[in-house]
């Protein structure tokens, strides 16, 4: 679902071509996703079907056809409603979560509470539980870091959203 997200988010900001689209959504988010053509055009087949997109074929003098993509209202609908479609099954998804904290600008800040509020609880639960683990077991020394680091990512994420909650209380 997130890859849906980030394209229609790009068609809704200006029209784009299709590498266009995924040239841009590269560019932010390189670290955490990497956009392929087996993603993008079947989706963008896909919103053309349900009329969230209009596809205009460009012609070019000597040149491949270019198709620009333009969002319509259904696909501006389409867009909140899946921004709005996270629950505590998408709440485990880190991307699912990291792409809709990306997209954040496009929500009240009621709803950004709840989105954090779901992946926070996740998150304790699973520290909860890797604490736990790690005191019951005996492990290997390598297994004990990779717990150690684990434990520090998920409270490096605790942290981060915390902070991420009293920003959009105080708004």
């Amino acid at each position: 679902m997130y890859i849906d997200l980030l394209i229609l988010d790009q068609i809704s900001q200006a029209p784009r071509y299709g590498y266009e689209i995924k040239k841009t959504i590269q560019q932010q988010l390189d670290v955490l996703l990497d956009v392929n053509n087996n993603m993008l055009y079947p989706a963008l087949q896909r919103f053309e079907k349900q009329g969230a997109v209009i596809k205009e074929v460009q012609r070019q003098e000597g040149k491949p056809s270019r198709n620009m993509y333009r969002i319509t209202e259904l696909g501006e609908q389409l867009l909140r409603e899946l921004l709005l479609a996270f629950d505590e099954r998408l709440a485990r998804n880190e991307l699912e979560f990291m792409i809709r904290v990306h997209l954040f600008e496009r929500l009240e800040p009621v709803e950004r509470l709840r989105i954090l509020h779901l992946r926070r609880v996740f998150v304790a639960d699973m520290l909860e539980h890797v604490q736990r683990n790690r005191q019951e077991e005996k492990r290997s020394l390598y297994a004990r870091e990779v717990s150690r680091l684990g434990i520090d990512m998920l409270e490096r994420e605790l942290s981060w959203i915390d902070q991420l909650i009293e920003w959009n209380e105080n708004l």
